[in-house]
């Protein structure tokens, strides 16, 4: 059937459409899909805004850090844990008020910590598995931080921020 340029009023609804209009009254495929469509559309929604809370978070670490470092001549260690804290303030407020739009919790806020240990040791497993293979060691930082982000985010949206 060839496309022809009909009125808007004879265009058929859009799937959403419908479903505001009250069209689609009973559970069946186009629903679902639109559940779907619904669904993908909120996590894209969602990662996106992780993401510039990620990069907020690594600023601050970033900032935090080097102030430490060199304007307090604090050691490098306590450096990266004052660093570290930072990031995981601004990253626990920003994802849990922002991101997924919850209130922040002393349980989610616990749940938050062993996500930053689960984290933790996942970067600690994929840089020991790095030097064991031999491969350069710039490959561990480029896994940690192609992989870290999406375990993260799974575990953030599924757990410690689920509604």
């Amino acid at each position: 059937m060839p496309w022809t340029a009909a009125p808007l009023y004879r265009q058929p609804l859009s799937l959403a459409a419908r479903c505001i209009a009250g069209k689609i009254n009973r559970p069946d495929s186009t629903e679902t899909e639109f559940s779907l469509a619904v669904k993908i559309k909120v996590w894209h929604k969602q990662f996106l805004r992780f993401c510039v809370v990620g990069v907020a978070s690594t600023s601050a670490y970033l900032i935090a850090s080097t102030i430490l470092l060199v304007g307090f001549d604090k050691s490098l260690i306590v450096a990266n844990l004052g660093g570290f804290f930072a990031a995981a303030i601004i990253s626990y407020l920003g994802n849990a008020l922002w991101s997924f739009e919850t209130t922040g919790e002393a349980r989610s806020f616990l749940k938050f910590l062993v996500l930053c240990a689960v984290v933790f040791v996942t970067s600690v497993v994929i840089s020991n598995w790095v030097t064991r293979t031999g491969l350069p060691q710039y490959y561990g930082i480029l896994l940690t931080a192609g992989i870290i982000p999406f375990i993260s985010f799974g575990l953030q949206k599924l757990w410690v921020f689920q509604k």
